[in-house]
This record gives C-alpha cells, sequence and structure tokens, in this order.
C-alpha cells in the first residue's frame, strides 16, 4: 500500500493500494489478457507516458542519435522529467534491408502487452477515427488500420518514435501529460531540431498520450519477458537475438539500444538508425561489423573503414598514410617525401 496526501491537520496517514491509488488519478490499468499480472513484491507504484511522436518531412534512414537526445532535451525543458526516464525508440514495420546474409528473428508481442500495438504505427500515420466507423478495437479494424497507415507511410516522408516517460509520480502523471503536449503543438519540439540544425515536423497521432503503471507494479507473464526498450512483453524464441542480448552487459546491451529501429509491435530489431548496419539482430559501425562478418572483408595496415556510407566496403589509409599506386595498401606518407626529395624518381613516387 502507498500513503495517500494528507494536511497537517490530519492525525494518521491513509493507505491505498497501488490499483486504487493509480486509479485515484485516472491512469488506466492493465486488463485481463493483456499479457501482465500484478507483482506483488515491488514496493513501486509510479506511472508511465507513452505515446507516438510522428517527424514528418524525415524518412527513417536519415533518423539519427542527435535526433534522440534533441527531443529528450526538449521534453526536459517542458516537463521537468529526468533525462534518463525518457525513452525516444523508432519504430516501424520490418522488412528493412540489412547487411547481407544477416539472419532474421522472431519476437511474439503478447496482445496488449504495455502499450504498443499495430495500431500504433497507423495512428502515427495521422489515421483519424472519423473515417472509418466507430473504433471499437477489433481484429478487423486494428487490420484496417495498419493498412491505412502502410499505404500512407509509401507516399509520405516520415518517422515514428516511440516516447516513453518512466517513473512518473501518479499525482502529477496528468500535468506532465499537458506539458507534453503543449510543447508538441506549441512547435517548440520542431524549434529545438531546427536550431541544431535538424531535419523533422514535429506532429504527435491522434490517440495522444496515455497514462499506464510502471512495468515495474505489473510484470510480464511468463514465459514472457519484459523489453525494457519498448515497454513490451515478448515471448523471444530461444536462440533470437533479442532472447541473446538479455546476456550482454549492460554497457553493450545499452549501446544496442540506443542504436536499434524496433518493429511496431516492440519486439523485433529490424533497423538501425543512420550511421549504423543491422546485422544478426544488433547494429554495428563499419569498424566494429567487419570483423563479426562471416565472409571478412580486407582491411590493409595502417587503414580504416569508412563510416557513414551505405555499406561497409570502403576503408581509407589513417593520416599520415596516403594509398600505394597499387590501391591494395597503405604508404607512409613523410617515408615517401623523403624518398621522392631525393630525385630518385620511381614508380611509387
Amino acid at each position: 500500500t502507498v500513503p495517500t496526501a494528507q494536511t497537517e491537520s490530519q492525525a494518521g496517514i491513509s493507505c491505498l493500494t497501488c490499483e486504487d491509488y493509480l486509479s485515484q488519478y485516472d491512469i488506466e490499468l492493465p486488463k485481463m489478457g493483456d499479457g501482465r499480472e500484478k507483482d506483488d513484491r515491488t514496493h513501486t507504484c509510479v506511472a508511465e507516458i507513452k505515446g507516438i511522436l510522428v517527424l514528418s518531412d524525415l524518412g527513417a534512414s536519415d533518423f539519427e542519435m542527435q535526433h534522440v537526445e534533441v527531443l529528450r532535451s526538449a521534453t526536459v525543458v517542458a516537463t521537468g522529467a529526468s533525462p534518463d526516464s525518457i525513452s525516444l525508440v523508432p519504430i516501424g514495420y520490418s522488412g528493412i534491408s540489412s547487411v547481407s546474409g544477416s539472419s532474421t528473428s522472431t519476437g511474439v508481442p503478447l496482445s496488449g502487452a504495455g502499450g504498443v500495438r499495430r495500431v500504433w504505427d497507423a495512428v502515427g500515420s495521422g489515421f483519424s477515427p472519423s473515417e472509418s466507423a466507430p473504433w471499437d478495437g477489433s481484429e478487423e479494424q486494428l487490420d484496417e488500420l495498419a493498412d491505412v497507415g502502410s499505404d500512407r507511410r509509401q507516399n509520405n516522408v516520415q518517422t515514428e518514435v516511440l516516447m516513453t516517460i518512466k517513473n512518473v509520480d501518479p499525482p502529477i502523471a496528468s500535468d506532465v501529460r499537458t506539458l507534453l503536449l503543449s510543447a508538441v503543438r506549441d512547435k517548440k519540439m520542431n524549434a529545438a531540431l531546427s536550431s541544431n540544425g535538424l531535419r523533422g515536423t514535429v506532429s504527435v497521432s491522434w490517440k495522444g498520450f496515455t497514462l499506464s503503471p510502471s512495468m515495474d507494479a505489473w510484470k510480464c507473464k511468463a514465459p514472457a519477458v519484459l523489453n525494457d526498450v519498448t515497454s513490451v512483453c515478448c515471448a523471444w524464441s530461444e536462440g533470437s537475438p533479442e532472447k541473446m542480448a538479455l546476456m550482454l552487459d549492460s554497457t553493450s546491451r545499452r549501446r544496442r539500444d540506443q542504436r536499434a529501429k524496433w518493429d511496431i509491435e516492440g519486439c523485433k530489431v529490424i533497423g538501425c538508425m543512420k550511421g549504423f548496419h543491422l546485422y544478426e539482430g544488433f547494429c554495428y559501425t563499419c569498424s566494429e561489423l567487419n570483423p563479426v562478418l562471416a565472409d571478412s572483408r580486407f582491411l590493409p595496415l595502417d587503414a580504416e573503414w569508412v563510416e557513414g556510407g551505405e555499406d561497409c566496403n570502403k576503408w581509407q589509409c589513417v593520416p599520415g598514410f596516403v594509398k600505394s599506386v597499387s590501391g591494395y595498401s597503405c604508404v607512409n606518407l613523410t617515408m615517401l617525401q623523403a624518398s621522392c626529395g631525393k630525385h630518385s624518381r620511381c614508380g611509387t613516387c
């Protein structure tokens, strides 16, 4: 139980269960079949704010880490939330191209398990419920919404980003949500991106931002496990990259999480932010990727891989070296200049 608010004139402290405490502030509790269950061992009774930011005029392949940092900072300024509590994750449909030879993984989301559902992708694409029959959440309408979102995405350049603010005190959750909506509608997010030289016009899906209990208080039902990145319960198969990532040390896992783009269900890595490349469910720089490929790529001594391209096939000599005449090695520039300065013209010079 948790203590309720009290005035100085109150003699005692009144206590509520976590369910009653959250309901008192209009925070919707998980329903039967949502894939979550109350964790009676936790002492946490906080809320999460979740919603989809839509960045129009910005293709998914152009979304980069700097967008995340700028949007996070703008959210901190607007709401007063701690930077560590704000998560921004690019999401979308699977089918994004990755490094040749990479394997796919399976991540089966549990229905309604924490907030990310196929409907999010459609509403993020500007679908209005007035365009269809009254919304009842049926599978038919979910499928219709997904189709609408897919069609519109093909005709519009935009990126959807799942925003989550975690560990929000229930009494102020509604106010924080209002501040967040105001920051989007007053174009403060747009101004922050523009002032940092980044493209993207920010709006929010028609569903807005929802209030839900923390995943610490309502845990995933076994055998599903929590995806900390998207706050979704996922039934990952043994051997899948996402399941294997649970075994990584915290630094490696955080690096993976910061670079990845997830599918609309929130359980499978389908791509990477700009500057990174997907292989076997993980996002790598070129320098990290090429050594782990099944067919290793040739890299001469005193050379490095060129980062930021569409593929990782190009290399360049490190500072102080230049490519040889053959183009397959790097030559020390100082030694080359000394040799050529002796007027002994040779093929190398």
